[in-house]
């Protein structure tokens, strides 16, 4: 018998590998490969179901509670999403893979709050938490939720275990327990660490707030306002204050050390809307820069409606430079420069294309912004709108190639603004729906679209109301855009937007990098140099006659505009 064992043996060793024993054996190693994947999966799924039916109780100082836990939703992958009654928020991190569960908080106020409030030496300050308290409650959360995790990971295996078990009809060998366990150990790790790993500052991508929150983080240059009146009539108000300043600032601080040089509205697609309070107020309490308009400032393209609607007036009244470039509501026929014409002589306004043959482009801080016009207006057949942009954005591409990419380029059409070869950002409108692809940014509708109004319907196929937004773009020191802000409302009262939502982007991922070298500051005020366009072989555009007056012409002391 053994003799017979042997030459088996050998034959087995010895004997060529013929195709099919090769494919027999690739076939076991994919299979333990996948049902070692899944016992992984099962674990990690265990852990997260655990860690969120099963929320973590942490205090924040002598004033807060909080719930954390893990989110069961693929759609929360790599996010905090942080729920209170003013409101939520939720930050988003860059993430590689989908294996960092997302994490949400409802923090509430104790009842040694409302003790608090009745104390004669009350103030906002007692509702800040101290970087112990904060350290302390991160440190008591991670914990408690791994401790749950791990809990579910050890729960899942077991039950996958013993269906193994039952499935057999007897009991688990020992190797199955060591890959159960090692499965588990691995699911743990790959959370824990994928979790350490993205919910780090550089990782940082937006954050989006709504509701009161929202309302908070836009009225923050209020807040000190708000909170002596609130001390003195109701100081439970105050607390929510605090609460909700506080979180805003802890996602919205940037990480770089340098100063703000500019900051510049962004608003598109007007359209004989004058909201003038509500901008001037924007522009007042944001500390506003400079306003970059992306054109449809009129709806039929007459200097009469810059007039009628008071825009000429309110326009100067900001009291900042107004940077525009024209959209095809600008312009009621191919050569018409009514609305340019009537636009340069107001103050205060900077047009990037004043007519087809020269472009301004101007220093704002020590930011560089350019632009060119639509070349389409109101009435075209509007068809192969796209192609209609291909001369006007060759020409600017021609014209500039020989300089150094702008900061800002401005024009109206997304289409057209893709095309440009050179610009750290881009900006356009016309689609009265705010956009984003890294940095190619596409502004909503300030007014809603006015009378053109056009919105997509939604999931029910009925036609939502129009979305009133702006943006706000804040450059530092460094030349580099620190910051987009993303307002989106749907009411106004008293001349006061009401916000909706509120989204703050990082400034790093809008793929904006600067030169090296480079400093921006307010010293540096407003310049405009003049630069002339250059034909090619696919314009065929009419020559147009220059504005009747320059964009520069009776410039008021406020602005500080120097001519290069």
């Amino acid at each position: 018998m053994n003799i017979m064992r042997e030459n088996q043996l050998r034959e087995e060793i010895f004997s060529p590998e013929t195709p099919r024993m090769r494919q027999e054996r690739l076939r076991k190693a994919l299979g333990a490969l996948g049902i070692a994947a899944g016992t992984v999966i099962v674990g990690y799924s265990g852990g997260v179901i655990a860690a969120s039916a099963f929320p973590a109780e942490v205090s924040v100082g002598n004033i807060y509670q909080a719930e954390v836990s893990l989110s069961a939703s693929p759609a929360d992958t790599s996010r905090i999403h942080l729920t209170t009654t003013a409101g939520d928020l939720e930050a988003a991190f860059d993430s590689w893979s989908l294996l960092s569960p997302g994490i949400r908080i409802t923090p509430r106020l104790n009842g040694k709050s409302i003790e608090m409030t009745q104390q004669a030496n009350f103030g906002i300050e007692s509702f800040v938490p101290s970087a112990s308290e904060e350290k302390q409650a991160i440190t008591s959360a991670a914990e408690q939720l791994a401790l749950r995790f791990g809990i579910g990971v050890i729960a899942a295996e077991a039950l996958l275990l013993a269906g193994a078990s039952l499935y057999k009809r007897g009991r688990p060998s020992a190797r199955q327990l060591v890959a159960g366990t090692a499965a588990g150990a691995l699911a743990f790790g790959v959370a824990a660490g994928q979790a350490v790993f993205d919910y780090q500052p550089d990782n940082y991508s937006s954050f989006t707030t709504d509701g009161l929150l929202a309302h908070i983080y836009d009225n923050r240059s209020l807040m000190s306002n708000i909170q002596t009146r609130s001390r003195q009539t109701e100081p439970f108000i105050s607390s929510l204050l605090a609460l909700s300043s506080e979180l805003q600032q802890k996602f919205v601080t940037p990480e770089s050390n340098q100063q703000i040089a500019a900051k510049f509205l962004l608003v598109s697609d007007m359209h004989g809307v004058n909201q003038d309070a509500m901008l001037k107020k924007i522009i007042d309490e944001q500390g506003i820069t400079a306003v970059i308009n992306t054109g449809d400032l009129t709806n039929f393209g007459y200097s009469e409606e810059l007039d009628a609607s008071g825009f000429a007036a309110s326009i100067e009244n900001l009291r900042v430079p107004y940077l525009f470039v024209r959209g095809n509501h600008d312009q009621s026929s191919p050569n018409a420069q009514a609305v340019l014409t009537r636009l340069a002589q107001i103050p205060n306004v900077i047009l990037l294309q004043p007519d087809a043959n020269t472009y301004t482009q101007a220093s704002i801080n020590g930011v560089t912004i350019a632009g060119f016009n639509d070349p389409r207006y109101f009435g075209d057949n509007n068809k192969d709108n796209n192609q209609k942009q291909i001369p006007a954005i060759a020409r600017f591409n021609r014209s500039f190639a020989d300089l150094p990419a702008p900061d800002i380029v401005a024009t109206h059409e997304p289409y057209a603004a893709e095309g440009v070869d050179k610009a750290g950002l881009t900006l356009a409108g016309h689609l009265h729906q705010a956009d984003l692809k890294t940095n190619h940014i596409t502004i909503g509708s300030f007014t809603g679209g006015g009378l053109f109004h056009h919105v997509p319907n939604n999931k029910e196929g009925i036609s939502t109301d129009p979305s009133y937004e702006l943006d706000i773009l804040t450059i530092d020191s460094s030349c580099r855009a620190q910051s987009l802000t993303r307002f989106d409302f749907r009411s106004l009262v008293e001349g006061r937007p009401q916000y909706d939502s509120v989204a703050n982007i990082n400034g790093e991922k809008l793929g904006f990098k600067p030169g090296a070298n480079r400093h921006c500051d307010a010293k540096q005020g407003v310049a405009i140099t003049s630069v002339t366009a250059k034909n090619g072989p696919i314009e065929a555009l009419p020559a147009i006659a220059a504005p009747t007056a320059a964009p520069t012409a009776s410039v008021p002391n406020y602005l500080e505009v120097s001519k290069r």
